[in-house]
């Protein structure tokens, strides 16, 4: 009985710790796999685009380049 007790009071104070954490997580995967598509794109000798033209947008400007999620409205740039 106080195994269960124990157990409800552990998930109803670490269950938003978790979501907060998971939330964070996929947050920064989402802005590395920004990266790696910005890298392989610079690096690519040819110009076909290595993302999805209709959700990234590229952008060249002149100090750096960038690529932005325009569905989940991040974006990630490097300097030149």
């Amino acid at each position: 009985m106080l195994s269960i007790f124990i157990i409800m009071l552990l998930s109803g104070t670490l269950l938003p710790l978790v979501t907060s954490l998971n939330k964070n997580i996929e947050k920064e995967h989402n802005k590395i796999k920004l990266y790696q598509l910005l890298y392989q794109t610079i690096q690519s000798p040819s110009d076909d685009f290595k993302y999805d033209v209709n959700r990234y947008k590229y952008l060249n400007l002149k100090n750096q380049i960038c690529l932005e999620d325009e569905m989940k409205n991040e974006k990630v740039c490097v300097k030149k």
